[in-house]
C-alpha cells in the first residue's frame, strides 16, 4: 500500500507492477475476500479487485482515515480514526457499524480475524472480538500495552503459543508481552 492511491501487485512476489486504484488518497490496509482483494485509506477510500488489475472504488463516505481491514468468508470489517468501524458483505457497499465497548474519544488501530472470531485493537491497550463484526465485547488485559497496532501478528504469535486456539484475552495480554519481548530481542 502507498501514498496517493498507487497499487502494486505481482504474479510470483518477484516482479512487481504498479496498477490503477483509481483513488488518489493514501492507502493504509488491505485483505482478502475469497478472490476479491479490498483496500482501504485515508478519507473513507475503499477500493475492490477481482483481478488484480482493475480496482474498482467504493467511498465509506468519511474523512475518518480507514487503517485496518479484515476479512472471515462472509464479512469485511474496516476500522479507523475516531473509532470508524465499517462492515461489507462484498468490499462494495459499506455500513457503518457503533463502535466498540469502552472506546472512549480513542481510535481503533487495526482488525484480524482467525478462529471465527474478529478481534481489533486500538489506542490504550484497547481490545474488543467479536464473531459477527457488529457485537463486540472489550476485554481488559493485566498490563497496559499503549497502542496496540497490526493485531494480525501477534495474533498470528499467540496461536503459535496457544495449541487450543481458544481466544483468553488474559493469555492474550501475556502473549502481547512475549510478542513484544521476541520483537525486541530480534532486533538485537
Amino acid at each position: 500500500m502507498c501514498d496517493m492511491g498507487q497499487v502494486y501487485t505481482s504474479p510470483n512476489l518477484i516482479d512487481w507492477f504498479p496498477q490503477s486504484s483509481n483513488l488518489t488518497n493514501d492507502l493504509q490496509a488491505v485483505t482478502f475476500f475469497g478472490g476479491r482483494i479490498i483496500i482501504t485509506g485515508a478519507n473513507g477510500a475503499a477500493a475492490y479487485s477481482d483481478d488484480g488489475v482493475s480496482f474498482t472504488p467504493s467511498s465509506l463516505k468519511t474523512t475518518n482515515w480507514i487503517v485496518g481491514v479484515a476479512a472471515s468468508s462472509n464479512l469485511v470489517v474496516a476500522v479507523g480514526d475516531n473509532g470508524a468501524l465499517y462492515t461489507s458483505t462484498d468490499g462494495s457497499v459499506w455500513h457503518l457499524q457503533s463502535p466498540p465497548p469502552n472506546l472512549g474519544p480513542y481510535w481503533l488501530l487495526s482488525v484480524a480475524y482467525g478462529n471465527g472470531v474478529f478481534v481489533t485493537t486500538g489506542e490504550q491497550g484497547y481490545i474488543a472480538t467479536s464473531s459477527n463484526g457488529t457485537n463486540w465485547t472489550s476485554h481488559s488485559i493485566l498490563q497496559s500495552f499503549g497502542q496496540l497496532e497490526h493485531v494480525g501478528q501477534w495474533l498470528r504469535f499467540y496461536h503459535q503459543l496457544s495449541p487450543d486456539g481458544i481466544l483468553d484475552c488474559e493469555r492474550l495480554g501475556e502473549c502481547l508481552l512475549q510478542y513484544k519481548q521476541w520483537r525486541w530481542l530480534e532486533a538485537l
